[in-house]
């Protein structure tokens, strides 16, 4: 999905989101889908704290819910690392800008009961340093790991992502 022109602020009079109303009503998913945009549906930032009202407006269409079948939503747009996972169950979302993270500040955020666009944060973190993440299938019970590294490869942390939940460590 472009988001590119998403705007981060913004009230529900003034956002610009009618093109994205519309792609999120019709959008439909199979199983295992992931949505991917440049930017988050769901993410903070430390200038604003939560971003993307467009998106969060636009979603509220279909009921604030994404289509039944997406599992994970992969952005960009911050630039640093970020997972979020939901009260609600929806899929996770992990913002993936950590090729630029001298464009931003450390989040200071403790993101656990978080509310960004009417959800509560179950389980969050962040990481604020240059690298890159692998993501290889879970175990036999399904799911997905996200490992991440740093830039030369070292081994930082990993994810375990599995039916709407992401316990990193």
């Amino acid at each position: 999905m472009d988001t590119s022109s998403a705007e981060d602020q913004c009230s529900p009079r003034t956002c610009d989101n009618a093109k994205y109303t519309a792609e999120f009503a019709s959008m439909e998913a199979e199983p295992g889908t992931w949505l991917i945009s440049h930017r988050p549906v769901w993410g903070f930032n430390q200038a604003w704290g939560t971003i993307t009202d467009a998106l969060q407006q636009a979603l509220q269409a279909r009921r604030g819910t994404l289509p039944e079948g997406i599992e994970l939503v992969l952005s960009g747009h911050i630039h640093l690392w970020e997972v979020l996972s939901f009260a609600d169950q929806r899929p996770p979302q992990f913002v993936l800008g950590n090729g630029g993270t001298l464009l931003s500040e450390p989040l200071t955020i403790q993101f656990t009961g978080q509310q960004i666009g009417g959800l509560e944060v179950k389980r969050g973190r962040s990481y604020h340093g240059w690298g890159y993440t692998r993501f290889a299938p879970g175990d036999t019970g399904g799911g997905w790991t996200a490992t991440v590294y740093d830039f030369t490869g070292g081994l930082l942390f990993s994810c375990r992502v599995k039916a709407a939940d992401v316990d990193c460590r």
